[in-house]
């Protein structure tokens, strides 16, 4: 099973920033053993508001495998990711550099992850393909919560 490296996250969480250079990473297996399979990932810092808070710190781990793009979500900073109940698809906003708004379906996974597969992650990646400063914009709702994630981020 592919997993990152716990010591790579923790370096990536405490080192964030919101001016953005991907950097190229390495996935490991059971034994941390590196595989030979990579990826480029990109930490930003961003806020979230829910029923508890309001525009609280949150770190997002932007990770491209080359077929996937995945948002890892940590609220307030820590090494724990967002967790919901349930698993559902959402409508992210995506302000572009020349102010273009951008709308695109993203899958939340229960386990703190926006992912984009298949048709998405081509529309997500012709999206960022712009140099500039992007505000991305996703209100999370199930039947029992709400919650919204606003990264501001430069490319």
């Amino acid at each position: 099973m592919k997993r990152v490296n716990f010591l790579t996250v923790l370096v990536l969480i405490l080192s964030m920033n919101c001016f953005g250079q991907w950097t190229n990473g390495e996935y490991v297996d059971d034994f941390g053993e590196k595989t030979g399979e990579t990826y480029k990932y990109l930490s930003v810092t961003g806020t979230f508001s829910n029923a508890a808070t309001t525009d609280s710190d949150c770190a997002y781990i932007l990770k491209d495998d080359g077929e996937t793009l995945t948002i890892g979500v940590y609220p307030y900073n820590r090494n724990n990711k967002e967790s919901w109940i349930e698993s559902v698809y959402q409508t992210a906003k995506i302000k572009t550099p020349s102010g273009k708004i951008v709308e695109i379906e993203t899958f939340c996974y229960k386990k703190g992850s926006l992912y984009y597969s298949k048709e998405n992650y081509k529309k997500i990646k012709e999206v960022l393909s712009e140099k500039g400063k992007y505000i991305y914009i996703l209100n999370y709702s199930n039947k029992y919560s709400e919650a919204k994630y606003e990264i501001r981020f430069t490319l």
